[in-house]
């Protein structure tokens, strides 16, 4: 059911996948359900080497 909220049809032979990983965390106090957001958005912020990326994101194709 999920799988057609994220896909789309093309005529084209490339195909790609939306990998969403979601990690349990058990949170005790109302301050670090507060702090969450800011690490997550850190957390992305410091994403900037994609080289294990099984992809080549410039070309659009498979390594």
């Amino acid at each position: 059911m999920l799988g057609s909220l994220f896909s789309n049809t093309s005529d084209g032979t490339v195909r790609t996948e939306l990998l969403v990983f979601i990690t349990p965390r058990v949170v005790e106090t109302d301050d670090e359900l507060r702090a969450l957001p800011l690490e997550m958005r850190n957390r992305m912020k410091g994403i900037t080497d994609f080289k294990d990326v099984p992809i080549n994101l410039e070309q659009g194709g498979a390594r």
